[in-house]
Order: structure tokens, then C-alpha cells, then sequence
């Protein structure tokens, strides 16, 4: 079916899955919506649905307008310039971002992997100041994924840290508080009063630090 509600026009698909218990939906391009049920829905509800997540819904179709011409790095916008050749290297000058190229499909690789040893340069930096502040007594292992779905991790059974290589898309000061975020979860594996209060104890300004990187949305392509 065909849904304009305010400016938004969406081609919806409801699929019954009779095994779930609640109701979900997602999207497959930006005016594809699929809405997963345990049962058939009126129209109505449908759109009951889609009028009450509307800003949800709106936030989600703003990933899809990615900005080709930009990157960020450390907090700051530098034009992005793709160009092929012989040989593969990231380089950054005052204002422009370039990623040499032999293959398109290499080119996000090639970022995140740029972004990967920005991050691991800072890591070098602040691991012995935090080692000191925490009191740790083991070797601190670090990882650095290309993932979406966080900026940090800690599994403290294996006295690692990993994090996200788009985390060098931001300021260094947003690295740092979560640097001292996965820190304090070797202490306190849980996010309960307890955490917060060791955290805050090592970084009294995490809560608005923290706000503030919430709020950051850029939309690189890459």
C-alpha cells in the first residue's frame, strides 16, 4: 500500500508472523517500509502506526541522504576526492580528504583502515595515562572493527577493548570519554549507579561530554 502522511510517502508492506509478539518495522530503501506483525492489521492501524513513530521514522530516513563530497575526521569537515590508480593510500591535507584507489569496492576499506590507525595513534597516547588512573594490573588489548552499531565495547573475561573505527570521524575529546567508558567497565560490567559514579569519579564531565556526542549526526557516505 501507498501512505502519504506530512512529506512522507512510503510504499508499506505488512508480512504476518504469527510466531512474533509484538509488532516491528523497518526499511529497505528509503520509501520501502516493511511492518513485521503477529496478525493481520486494518489499514488504519497501519497507519496508526507510521503516524505515531513519525519523528522515530524521520530520523532513520535521514541515513539514507548520505553526502558523497564530505568526510569527517577528528571533528573537523574536509572534502572527500576519490580518484583511481596504481596504488591504494589515504591522504589528508588542510582541507581535503583523498583515498587513491585501484578498485571502488576497496575505497571504504581504505577509510577505515586510515581511520583505524588515527584511532590506534590516540589509543598509544592516553593508555598509559588511563592504565594509572584505573589502577589496571593486566595488559589492556584493543581491537578496531568497522561497526555501526557502537562507538565502544568491553569484554572484560578478555581484557579487551574494541572500538569503532567511525569514532575517528569525531573529536578527540568524544574518544577519550569512551576510552574511560570501557575503562570503568572492567570494574563495573553493568551500566547501574555504581558505573556512573566510577566513571565519574575518573571523568566528572561524562554525562554532558557523553550528550553531546549523542546529538553529532554526520552523514558521510563512508
Amino acid at each position: 500500500m501507498i501512505y502519504e502522511y506530512k512529506d512522507l510517502k512510503l510504499d508499506v508492506e505488512q508480512i504476518i508472523k504469527r510466531s512474533n509478539r509484538h509488532t516491528y518495522f523497518r526499511f529497505t530503501s528509503k520509501d520501502k517500509m516493511v511492518i513485521t506483525t503477529p496478525r493481520e492489521l486494518s489499514v488504519s492501524s497501519v497507519y496508526e502506526i507510521i503516524e505515531k513513530h513519525y519523528d522515530r521514522i524521520i530520523k532513520i530516513l535521514s541515513k539514507y541522504d548520505k553526502n558523497d563530497d564530505v568526510i569527517h575526521l577528528l571533528g573537523r569537515e574536509y572534502k572527500l576526492i576519490l580518484r583511481e590508480s596504481n596504488s591504494e593510500y589515504v591522504y589528508v591535507d588542510e582541507d581535503n580528504f583523498y583515498v587513491n584507489y585501484k578498485k571502488l569496492a576497496n575505497i571504504e576499506k581504505l577509510i577505515h583502515k586510515y581511520y583505524a590507525d588515527i584511532l590506534n595513534e590516540i589509543i598509544k597516547r592516553k593508555s598509559e595515562k588511563l592504565i594509572k588512573e584505573f589502577n589496571i594490573r593486566f595488559t589492556v588489548n584493543y581491537q578496531i572493527k568497522n561497526t555501526k552499531s557502537y562507538f565502544g565495547e568491553c569484554f572484560y573475561k578478555k581484557n579487551l577493548i574494541v572500538l569503532a573505527t567511525k569514532l575517528a570521524k569525531y573529536d578527540e575529546v568524544y574518544i577519550e570519554s569512551v576510552l574511560y567508558h570501557e575503562f570503568a567497565h572492567f570494574y563495573v560490567h553493568n551500566h547501574q549507579n555504581e558505573f556512573y559514579e566510577l566513571l565519574e569519579s575518573h571523568y566528572p564531565n561524562y554525562r554532558k561530554v557523553n550528550h553531546e556526542l549523542r546529538k553529532i549526526r554526520y552523514n558521510d557516505k563512508f
